[in-house]
């Protein structure tokens, strides 16, 4: 399987050089870097080797042929919680990404789940964080996709997480407000929680975008791919309700049941209630800790405060329809061992 991204050129891009394109549209390689990948014909327009004045028009496909580079491992044992001829529900390690995306192709869950199984289609209904474990539902046709996919768009679906977070939680709390970017975040994709008022939160749900229909600021995947979405620019509406569990050693396990599905919901929120996720880099006690991660320089005490080496985060239950026979399908994930051991 290789990485082959492909981009049709729309009214915005057209009557432009391909050089000024590549630049805008994939920024993780700057000019220099594009033209070298230009030279080596790595490029292609319309399935011919492009030049870095070549003249896009609209309705152009422009092909980049990623070099085979090596990707770090992952977790490949991926336990099957349920199938049938249109579904597919699995049990998803922590440290495995759902979907192609930077230094990951090959070892992700959806190229793995297609390499190992020979599915022709399938397509990720739902998605979790690379460090995130738990359920995972996927879909083997395309008529199963747009079912679930209008289930989750409809708040049908029931979702359960257990989550670890530092500090003593209260024995329940609601969390309805906004999403939005975090300003001063030495991370750019961070988020954060503001509450929001009663009003506000008739007024988003009179706002909610059909069935169906792509919500503003987002990229829709195409059915038989996984894009990665970006993180929105503007504040989402978000809703969450928390249950402590238990308690112990300075940590709080709660029951997480988010009614929307927004980027980083959970962590995002929490953190900004003052309660961090234990392991987590970007929303756990310092946010400096994913710069460091990600430039390799974690310090030993760096990795004893944040106590795990994932973020203590798991998807343990969901609750659907079956697209094929209608009936209720409950799917459970039991807690990773890594997890349990904290408390």
């Amino acid at each position: 399987m290789k990485r082959r991204p492909r981009v049709t050129i729309g009214p915005q891009d057209g009557g432009g050089p391909l050089l000024g394109f590549l630049i805008r549209r994939f920024t993780y390689h700057d000019g220099a870097a594009w033209n070298t990948m230009l030279d080596q014909g790595r490029v292609l327009v319309n399935g011919l080797p492009g030049q870095p004045d070549t003249t896009l028009r609209c309705g152009d496909e422009v092909e980049y042929r990623v070099p085979d580079l090596a990707e770090p491992p992952v977790p490949d044992v991926v336990p099957v919680l349920y199938e049938d001829e249109r579904v597919l529900a699995v049990d998803k390690p922590a440290m495995l990404p759902c979907h192609p995306g930077g230094r990951f192709f090959a070892n992700t869950l959806w190229s793995l789940l297609r390499q190992q199984h020979g599915y022709r289609h399938l397509a990720l209904v739902n998605r979790l964080d690379r460090e995130t474990s738990g359920i995972v539902l996927l879909a083997k046709t395309a008529e199963a996709e747009n079912n679930l996919r209008s289930q989750f768009a409809r708040r049908l679906v029931e979702k359960v997480y257990w989550v670890i977070v530092e500090g003593a939680f209260p024995d329940t709390l609601e969390a309805n407000g906004w999403l939005e970017p975090e300003p001063d975040a030495p991370v750019r994709k961070k988020r954060r929680f503001r509450p929001g008022t009663l009003e506000e939160q008739a007024a988003a749900a009179a706002s909610r975008p059909a069935v169906g229909a792509p919500r503003p600021g987002r990229v829709a995947a195409p059915a038989n791919t996984a894009a990665t979405a970006p993180i929105p620019s503007t504040p989402e509406w978000a809703e969450t309700r928390f249950r402590l569990l238990r308690q112990g050693n300075g940590l709080s396990l709660v029951e997480v049941h988010p009614r929307t599905g927004r980027t980083h919901q959970i962590r995002a929120t929490l953190c900004s209630l003052g309660f961090p996720v234990t392991g987590d880099k970007l929303y756990g006690l310092d946010a400096h800790f994913f710069l460091r991660f990600r430039e390799g320089t974690l310090t030993d005490d760096d990795t004893a405060r944040l106590r795990l080496s994932r973020q203590a985060l798991h998807a343990a239950s969901l609750r659907c329809r079956n697209p094929q026979y209608g009936q209720e399908l409950l799917l459970k994930a039991p807690m990773p061992a890594e997890m349990a051991a904290l408390l």
